[in-house]
């Protein structure tokens, strides 16, 4: 099953009262930093077949290295990634695939070769997504997920803290945002050049799935966000259906990581979204945390061990499993686990800014939800500490994380009082 992410439509909480306004155009992409994407509908896997390559050195630049390669293998270049993996992507004709294949391992200046994947969200079986406990009402917190990271321990005190993360700017690689929402209006320029879009024919700010939408509201939206003030940029790598390639994710986070070094580098990244485990893209995520970006990606909804999915098992990346609402955080059903988790956060039943209008919102549920909680609370401390890099970043929500009697780490907002409580569990384990 491919992993991460989801999108199980199950409530619509607020109907649409407003008619929905049109939807802002995204900016281009950075033309030095990608190649035009390509449509992959109509280069299906009958007639093309697309390589991601990288260089062992810098010495030339990959997009001259990447045109020879195309040229002497009838192949056409699709990305050039100069910024997180020194190569590209091409396609070649789907006959001349084995010889091209071959002709890229044997050159002495190719240090990597690997197939392009679809990289998608992933839908959690509707039967796992809730129990009664689940299905509470909210009531002065807008999403029960807000309420809990808010605190150490249970039970839940109906209360939120909302950080202030404005001069963070927080990517979200993933379907697009609606830009129109009323979550967003302080959030999103539109005509930013960090927005970006990576599919065909796709706009950034025009959101056609809800995926994407959902996940920047509980990471920076006014009311369902953990942080608020911070810069929202949309990096669309998934199309309406939730779905791309590992070469197009592999642009977005090479768009990003150019994209912060313009900024100055305070900077956070989140990726709901994954597929099989791909050497390419972890690397480039890695690289993307060298670069200065804290990168936060979902686990994946598999019920499996996250160490065989990417980006889910990228070493430099904060992986994020999801948990109930329940007294015992219990780790959600459908989440991948394993030790590339490094922190859980509420995922099952949350509550965000939806697509259908303006003020709509929906419930949905997934380690997708459960990664813009930690990305939210990754923004505050980026914004508080502006000398950390992403590995002390990282290493702050691990270490403030609340240990629940359900044996997980769950990720709270930094809590003095729930670093006490785990150095008190670690010195009664070491005494028994």
């Amino acid at each position: 099953m491919i992993v991460s992410g989801l999108i199980q439509n199950i409530l619509t909480v607020v109907i649409a009262i407003v008619a929905a306004s049109t939807q802002p155009t995204a900016n281009a992409m950075i033309s030095e930093q990608t190649m035009e994407p390509i449509d992959l509908a109509s280069s299906t896997a009958s007639d093309t077949t697309t390589y991601i390559i990288s260089f062992k050195d810098k010495g030339q630049s990959p997009a001259k290295r990447c045109e020879a390669l195309a040229k002497s293998n009838r192949g056409v270049v699709q990305y050039v990634y100069e910024q997180v993996l020194n190569g590209c992507s091409l396609t070649v004709p789907v006959g001349d695939a084995p010889a091209a294949f071959n002709a890229f391992k044997k050159n002495p200046t190719v240090s990597m070769v690997e197939e392009d994947q679809v990289m998608s969200i992933d839908d959690p079986n509707e039967e796992q997504l809730f129990n009664s406990t689940n299905r509470m009402l909210q009531a002065q917190v807008p999403s029960w997920g807000l309420d809990r990271i808010n605190q150490c321990a249970r039970p839940l005190d109906d209360q939120e803290s909302k950080q202030d993360a404005s001069d963070v700017t927080v990517f979200i690689i993933d379907t697009g945002i609606y830009a129109a929402h009323e979550e967003f209006a302080a959030a999103i320029g539109v005509a930013d050049v960090c927005h970006a879009s990576f599919i065909a024919g796709g706009d950034a700010l025009n959101d056609d799935n809800g995926h994407g939408t959902h996940v920047a509201g509980t990471t920076c939206g006014a009311k369902y966000g953990v942080s608020f003030k911070c810069k929202l940029c949309a990096v669309k790598v998934l199309s309406g259906s939730g779905s791309g390639s590992t070469a197009g994710v592999i642009a977005g986070v090479n768009h990003v990581a150019a994209q912060c070094r313009v900024l100055g580098g305070l900077c956070v990244a989140n990726m709901s979204l994954g597929g099989g485990k791909s050497s390419a893209l972890n690397t480039a995520v890695n690289a993307a945390v060298s670069a200065g970006v804290v990168m936060v990606v979902a686990a994946g909804n598999s019920n499996k061990d996250a160490c065989s999915y990417s980006p889910a098992s990228a070493t430099s990346a904060i992986t994020v499993g999801s948990t109930t609402n329940t007294d015992t955080d219990a780790r959600s059903s459908f989440s991948n686990k394993g030790k590339c988790v490094d922190v859980y956060a509420p995922g099952s039943g949350i509550t965000s800014s939806w697509i259908s209008s303006p003020v709509a919102s929906r419930l949905l549920s997934g380690t997708s939800m459960a990664s813009p909680h930690v990305a939210g609370i990754a923004a505050a401390i980026r914004s508080s500490n502006k000398q950390w890099n992403p590995t002390q970043v990282r290493d702050a929500i691990v270490n403030s994380a609340a240990l629940p009697s359900s044996g997980i780490n769950l990720a709270v907002v930094d809590d003095i009082d729930c670093q006490q409580r785990r150095k008190l569990i670690r010195n009664r384990h070491a005494i028994a």
